[in-house]
């Protein structure tokens, strides 16, 4: 039986190393160019009027959003919770009007943008952001006037600021600097979308 449970330990040992290795270039070979940020914006700036249409729509879309936010996938995961709805369909027309092959393709180069964007708007300050979260944190575990609910509420909300950092910085460098250069104009964007 040793045998055997060693047998199977390393072909699944194997398998896994041969599918990290088949799905990493996939993830990985295609970073960002300026053409892509550039379009990403555009795209931003195009959707406005259906923004402003929708409103109630994207409103609902957030209060109904997990409070578990995966801060790597913000848009892949807003295109999805949008499916059978009308705007989806627009949105998709929009953005290939702006030269996107079509909604995924949008929401996966999206998804790139916002995770550098955020990887140098928290760059300097990580440090002391984290000094400041585990301060926090000691202050609420500390707390008497908290209930264990509350407590545990707070501790989710913490984890989710700590989830977003650490998205932050596994941006890809060549990501980063693409974005770098359109920073004043995703945040004009950005602003207007919230």
């Amino acid at each position: 039986m040793t045998h055997t449970t060693s047998n199977y330990r390393r072909l699944t040992t194997t398998v896994l190393a041969l599918a990290c290795l088949l799905l990493s270039p996939l993830s990985f070979s295609q970073s960002l160019s300026e053409s892509d940020v550039q379009a990403f914006i555009r795209s931003m700036q195009a959707m406005q009027p259906l923004q402003d249409k929708y409103q109630d729509v994207f409103d609902a879309e957030e209060d109904d959003a997990d409070d578990d936010i995966d801060f790597s996938r913000l848009m892949s995961d807003g295109i999805r919770r949008m499916k059978g709805h009308p705007a989806y369909n627009e949105v998709e027309s929009l953005v290939k009007q702006q030269g996107f092959s079509d909604i995924e393709n949008w929401a996966s180069i999206g998804d790139k943008v916002v995770q550098a964007w955020f990887a140098l708007e928290m760059g300097a300050q990580s440090p002391q952001i984290q000094a400041e979260m585990n301060a926090a944190m000691a202050e609420i575990e500390n707390n008497p006037n908290m209930s264990e609910a509350q407590k545990a509420q707070m501790r989710a909300m913490m984890q989710q600021g700590m989830s977003a950092m650490a998205t932050g910085a596994s941006a890809p460098e060549a990501n980063k600097k693409a974005v770098r250069p359109y920073l004043d104009q995703l945040k004009a964007v950005m602003d207007t979308e919230e």
